[in-house]
């Protein structure tokens, strides 16, 4: 080790380029140093873009107008940045919820599942995601309320409703209601289903406001309590609590999607979600007079800010909150967050690329965020998106054709009229370009002439390597891999696999392992090609993605379940990140070239970029041992400009190879050897 530190030293005064005392103390203090990469628990997270997705069940402010609540597949916190129009995640609560609705005030929120025909409610305080009560239900729950103040809980279904005072853990009523709306000092429970009427919650006393069959599924009263609104199977009513008639009817489709209605601070205007029409309706109270206020379709659950000056929409992937005004149809869009898909980074390790595509978009839509920093620099049409090798081009695709961008500028510079593409990727030296698509056949371009060389109706896989990819075809013996350089086209080899029986779908970069599967379903089944080893592996939940790492060492396995690395040389699984360490399932995975860091797509929303748990730091080639191969490399490369992947020298990606890269490398010295 010392005579390596002394030729480094050497080759810094040869290059005109000393390095520091401090820096050449570092260098002694660090020999025979040994640290290990591999993260434990959780992954090492670098950057996180915030994001939603799944089922909307509910969207609330808190009382400060400040912060807001979404629950769908997960529960989430956010603060309004208003002077940046953003929406910044503070933390994600909990994850997978099962049924849930929101308190009024967002500090709690109610659990509900079904259970062999009867049901359980568990009450969580939002911020410390604490369940602080629950219950056993003798029947099916279907919606649940609690009072502003937070001091009641009301449990409905199937003609039933259970009311506690849940602090003091006590059942207060046990009643005959479809569904039920607290008033909002908290001092009645109003019910409907066979009829209006009301409960005095101090003493009991009932009171019939009017009576017949309303059957209301979910009902909300005015900041004044004059009025209930409630949503039935045929659209939204709303009524008079005086005497209980019908000030209107508004009938929808699919209105038993809608998960709430909201009345504005004043009470002047009724908003009802549209998950059908799309859009939000905005109805004037009392005179009914309707007009769609927010074009845009998905949404479910609906919020006012306390003092009104701020709405909220959650839908298909979509949150967003909006300025009002005196005039519905000047409300303004303050900030967004929406559902990325398959994140993708950049070569040089500074760019990160993820689509979306939203209800109130024509197409899809890919934005680039810069890394580590994640700050947005641009958003270009189309989705799925691939980087070319060199960084020169980001591809995208929308349902009709296939756009090329250049990366300096953000310009589209062609357009290939292929369409339904559901993969795209380049081969090593980025002279050619591949198109997947969903009907399995693809297409090769030459990149820059764009002139379109070779085509393929079998399903194909393209290999980590770059230089080739396989097309599967079928025989009476079982599933025929045909390895076929990406360059022209000619046949490699050609393996058979007989004992995969799961359609294949990835293929480590070295060739020798294949993996079948189907997408949601287990169970997993990984063959070696050169022996015939089968490994078959079930998990507890779906799973969406598999992705190998570019020394083709692990496979790493994503679902519902989290994120599994499984050890090809013997096909043991050796680091689990669970779905409470990540924050919730995994939807799609990468890696960058040098197997330097993952990006992987949480399926509750989000795109995050964190270290690869097995990369070695200060492995510059990548064998897995940081050797005097490495130190020669950096050496060589010391004081030279560039980033990975044409100068995997840099280890800090700062864009020089210098003292900090030297010194990553002596620290790591011996590190996986």
């Amino acid at each position: 080790m010392r005579t390596f530190i002394q030729i480094g030293l050497c080759w810094l005064t040869r290059g005109a380029r000393f390095l520091s005392c401090a820096t050449a103390v570092m260098l002694f203090l660090c020999a025979g140093m040994q640290t290990c990469g591999l993260a434990q628990g959780r992954p090492e997270v670098l950057l996180e873009i915030a994001g939603v997705s799944g089922d909307p069940k509910g969207v609330v402010f808190l009382p400060d107008g400040e912060h807001l609540i979404s629950i769908c597949r997960s529960v989430k916190l956010w603060r309004i940045d208003r002077s940046r129009n953003e929406l910044r995640l503070v933390r994600t609560i909990r994850a997978y919820p099962r049924d849930a609705f929101p308190s009024p005030n967002g500090l709690y929120w109610v659990e509900i599942t079904e259970t062999n025909g009867s049901g359980r409610a568990v009450l969580w305080h939002t911020l410390s995601n604490s369940a602080v009560f629950q219950a056993l239900l003798p029947f099916v729950p279907q919606t649940a309320t609690m009072s502003r103040d937070g001091q009641y809980l009301a449990v409905s279904g199937f003609g039933r409703t259970l009311v506690w005072r849940w602090s003091e853990n006590q059942l207060l009523y046990d009643l005959n209601s479809g569904c039920a709306a607290f008033s909002n000092d908290g001092q009645f429970l109003y019910l409907l289903g066979n009829g209006l009427s009301r409960i005095r919650l101090s003493d009991g006393s009932r009171q019939t406001i009017r009576q017949g069959a309303i059957n209301a599924i979910k009902a909300v009263l005015s900041p004044q309590d004059n009025y209930i609104a409630c949503v039935r199977g045929d659209g939204v009513a709303l009524l008079r609590t005086e005497d209980g008639s019908e000030v209107f009817v508004q009938r929808l489709d699919r209105a038993y999607e809608i998960r709430n209605l909201a009345f504005s601070a004043d009470g002047r205007l009724l908003t009802v979600p549209l998950p059908g029409l799309g859009g939000v309706l905005g109805i004037g109270v009392p005179d009914g007079v309707w007009r769609l206020i927010l074009r845009r379709s998905g949404d479910k659950s609906v919020a006012f800010s306390a003092d009104g000056t701020l709405f909220a929409t959650i839908g298909s992937g979509i949150l967003s909150v909006w300025r009002t005004a005196s005039n519905p149809g000047e409300w303004t869009r303050l900030a967004r967050v929406t559902d990325l898909f398959q994140p993708r980074l950049a070569p040089n390790e500074r760019l990160v690329a993820a689509w979306l595509v939203g209800p109130d978009d024509a197409e899809y839509r890919t934005q680039v965020f810069q890394f580590p920093e994640g700050q947005l620099v641009a958003t270009v049409v189309g989705g799925i998106p691939a980087f070319s090798p060199d960084g020169r081009y980001l591809v995208t695709n929308t349902r009709r054709d296939t756009l090329i961008h250049r990366v300096s500028d953000w310009q589209q510079v062609h357009v290939l009229r292929d369409a339904y593409v559901r993969n795209v990727f380049f081969s090593s030296d980025g002279q050619n370009l591949g198109l997947l698509r969903f009907d399995d056949s693809a297409s090769f371009y030459r990149v820059g002439s764009w002139i379109n060389y070779l085509n393929t109706s079998f399903q194909t896989i393209p290999v980590g390597d770059g230089q080739q990819f396989v097309e599967v075809d079928t025989s009476d013996q079982g599933y025929v891999l045909r390895f076929r350089r990406i360059a022209d086209g000619a046949i490699l080899r050609t393996v058979l696999a007989p004992s995969l029986r799961s359609r294949p779908q990835a293929v480590s970069p070295d060739g020798s392992v294949v993996v079948g599967y189907a997408r949601g379903a287990v169970p997993l089944r990984v063959l070696r090609l050169s022996d015939g080893t089968l490994y078959v592996r079930n998990y507890p939940g779906s799973l969406y993605v598999v992705e190998f790492t570019p020394d083709s060492k692990y496979l790493v396995v994503g679902g519902t379940f989290g994120l599994e690395f499984l050890r090809l040389s013997d096909f043991e699984p050796v680091l689990t990140y669970t779905p409470e360490a990540l924050g919730a399932g995994v939807a799609s995975v990468s890696f960058d070239a040098l197997g330097r860091t993952m990006c992987y797509e949480r399926d509750d929303g989000p795109i995050v970029v964190a270290r690869n748990p097995f990369y070695r730091q200060g492995d510059v080639n990548g064998d897995g041992c940081v050797d005097d191969a490495d130190l020669i490399a950096v050496l060589t490369a010391f004081g030279t400009q560039g980033t990975a992947p044409t100068r995997p020298e840099d280890l800090d990606r700062d864009g020089r190879v210098d003292d900090a890269d030297l010194l990553t490398v002596l620290f790591e010295f011996g590190s996986g050897c």
